[in-house]
């Protein structure tokens, strides 16, 4: 846990098999509704053309809808906020700050884990998550990194690592200090840029600043914490500009 000022940093998001269940169920049942929504608009609109102008209306409340569940949806994404006098928390969980694709790889982290028999999620299962990421794949081509000789040290650390660990406790693997420590990191670094959300960017330079098997992978190619830096500010630039 983290101080600032006031305010006290965690890292709480909800993990495990039945709650990584539920937020699929719920994905398909979005989409599902969204289909039907956009099914019966389209359907409007040739009926707008035969005449029946009725129906037309009917479909046009489907539309209307259809706009009102995607506003809704912008509107509930939550943004990070600069911490100002007007602005003050007792506590701020950190993990309902992640984007999209950020929130996919910490569930793939999760699985990594517990396929692998470990107790803790570490920063290593998370930065193995990124190597199926387009974007992540660019930082090491930016890095002089063949993606293969970094997948491959990776799991070879990952399967060394393994035999620390005693088996799984509870309900599945925990979140670990040391990786708690690095989304915190990520979400203040993101309060200093001025980003919206957490996204692999932010949590590589955060991996870089601590000593852990991540940073060790990149060692192993000779790639220091101010190459990834530039990196990542790159990685940042060519965002901003997409």
């Amino acid at each position: 846990m983290f101080e600032f000022q006031d305010t006290k940093f965690v890292f709480s998001p909800d993990l495990g098999p039945a709650k990584m269940f539920y937020k699929k169920i719920r994905i398909v049942l979005q989409w599902l509704i969204i289909a039907a929504l956009i099914t019966i608009g389209l359907y409007g609109l040739v009926i707008l053309f035969v005449g029946v102008f009725q129906v037309f209306y009917a479909t046009l409340l489907a539309d209307m809808f259809l706009i009102y569940l995607w506003n809704r949806k912008q509107e509930l994404i939550k943004k990070i906020k600069p911490l100002s006098p007007a602005y003050r928390e007792d506590k701020i969980n950190t993990a309902l700050f992640l984007d999209k694709k950020m929130a996919v790889s910490l569930d793939e982290a999760w699985k990594i884990a517990y396929e692998s028999g470990y107790r803790f999620v570490r920063p290593i299962h998370l930065f193995i998550s990124f190597l199926d990421n387009k974007d992540f794949q660019k930082i090491l081509k930016r890095l002089n990194c063949r993606l293969k000789a970094v997948e491959d040290k990776a799991y070879k650390i990952l399967k060394n690592s393994a035999s620390e660990e005693s088996g799984e406790g509870g309900w599945g693997p925990q979140i670990s200090p040391e990786l708690e420590a690095t989304f915190i990191t990520a979400y203040l670094f993101c309060l200093r840029q001025g980003c919206e959300q957490v996204s692999f960017l932010e949590l590589l330079w955060a991996m870089s600043q601590q000593r852990n098997l991540t940073r060790a992978i990149f060692e192993e190619f000779g790639i220091t914490p101010k190459e990834i830096a530039r990196a990542v500010s790159w990685g940042e630039l060519e965002r901003q500009i997409r």
